[in-house]
């Protein structure tokens, strides 16, 4: 192995002392462990050690907050909003929850303000949260404003009219539409299906999606008495953007077959 050589002296004192000292190489061991499904609803892969002394470690991010009592009940928003907030709603495969919205309560409450009626789902697993038609008996003819759906996993949607319908940060999650929304927005999540009831209610619908992936719309035939089934079209996920006359042009990849 190479040395290195050190050369002290001293004045007036005896000839100068050298010494060789071998250097040492630090040894790294890469250490690999492996581990089962992670139970959290996104796990998040760990990238290879860092040449060097850093090295980042991902971790799995907690889909839910901590345990709470479920909730179910209209509340009146400070800017006068009437909105409908279910949250905390924890089910299990083959014991799915539950939960109506009553869209007359909501009237009511919504009534005296003069406000929108608005519908907001969070932190719910394996649940069904239903939204009576509107014009459907027991139902009152309202319209929703906005529809949230933030931090839950494995549940189903379903609803009628409404201006807005926004997804969040969720995972395995079903958005039965049986009313015309204009607008559906899917914000960091993955396996999203968007079911439309008729044919009129996917027509009237615009898809926004930014850091989402697997999002699929299930589209009903033409001719419904034709026996066929509803077409489940993915949403572009690829994009490919090019530069023309100093413009960005982006247009989703279109793979042939």
């Amino acid at each position: 192995a190479p040395t290195l050589t050190f050369t002290s002296a001293s004045t007036g004192g005896p000839a100068p002392v050298q010494s060789t000292v071998a250097p040492t190489v630090a040894s790294s061991a890469t250490t690999s462990s492996s581990s089962g499904a992670s139970s959290s609803a996104f796990s998040v892969m760990s990238s290879p050690p860092a040449r060097g002394p850093l090295s980042a470690t991902a971790s799995s991010p907690k889909l839910f907050d901590s345990p709470a009592v479920p909730r179910s009940e209209p509340e009146l928003t400070p800017d006068g909003a009437a909105v409908w907030v279910v949250e905390h709603f924890r089910g299990r495969r083959g014991a799915v929850k539950e939960v109506v919205v009553s869209l007359k309560a909501l009237a009511e409450l919504a009534a005296p303000e003069g406000g929108v009626v608005g519908l907001r789902v969070r932190n719910c697993e394996w649940a069904t949260v239903e939204v009576c038609r509107e014009g459907a008996a027991g139902c009152p003819p309202i319209r929703l404003g906005e529809v949230s759906v933030t931090s839950c996993l494995r549940m189903d949607l379903r609803c009628g009219a409404a201006n807005t319908v926004e997804l969040s940060r969720s995972k395995n999650v079903q958005l039965w539409l049986q009313g015309k929304v204009p607008l559906a927005r899917v914000l960091q999540s993955s396996d999203v299906t968007l079911a439309c009831a008729t044919r009129a209610v996917a027509q009237a619908l615009s898809i926004v999606t930014c850091q989402s992936m697997h999002v699929n719309l299930i589209v009903p035939p033409v001719n419904p008495a034709s026996g066929e089934d509803p077409a489940e079209v993915p949403v572009p996920e690829q994009f490919l953007t090019t530069i023309s006359r100093g413009r960005l042009l982006t247009a989703p990849v279109e793979h042939a077959a």
